[in-house]
């Protein structure tokens, strides 16, 4: 019985193409390798890193009167793809952190060049070390744009702090 249920998990895995598993494999290690490494000297950790990788291709189908009457997928070497990538990097912690702020001309810790349907072009080919190198100078980006996020929204609560203890000038006697 046990090696039924194993043979059933393992099956759909083995069905997986190279590629997916090259696209995972970069982000699974890129993802273990910022949260272990990804610090600048004297600043925050990112407590929290997120990919996003979405792929395209392109399918047709028409239908008259509720019945489907053409459907068309080229296949994937013919298909006219696209990949693009996503990242979210927080700072702080779950109880503040650099997201929900909003500050003029900031991604707030999110990838910057930022494609029509969001995200950043990715190459399509399956190249681990291009896919892991894209990735890594996306995270390094958003890190950055959530460090300057944070200090701005942490600088603008201890000013808004500061404001919401000082007593009213009417109440200041001279």
């Amino acid at each position: 019985m046990t090696a039924r249920i194993l043979a059933a998990i393992l099956i759909p895995a083995s069905l997986l193409p190279a590629a997916e598993d090259a696209i995972v494999r970069a982000m699974r290690d890129e993802l273990a390798r910022s949260m272990k490494k990804l610090q600048l000297e004297n600043l925050d950790k990112p407590y929290f890193v997120s990919y996003r990788l979405v792929e395209n291709s392109r399918c047709a189908v028409s239908a008259s009167f509720g019945a489907i009457v053409n459907s068309f997928c080229e296949p994937p070497a013919a298909s006219p793809r696209s990949r693009a990538m996503s990242v979210e990097v927080r700072v702080g912690d779950y109880n503040r952190d650099n997201t929900n702020f909003y500050a003029p001309m900031s991604a707030a810790g999110v990838i910057r060049q930022l494609l029509p349907g969001g995200g950043v072009a990715v190459p399509i080919d399956d190249n681990y070390d291009e896919i892991r190198r894209q990735l890594w100078i996306a995270t390094d980006s958003a890190y950055k744009n959530a460090l300057d996020n944070y200090a701005k929204k942490r600088r603008r609560w201890s000013i808004g702090h500061a404001h919401a203890t000082m007593r009213p000038i009417s109440a200041v006697r001279t």
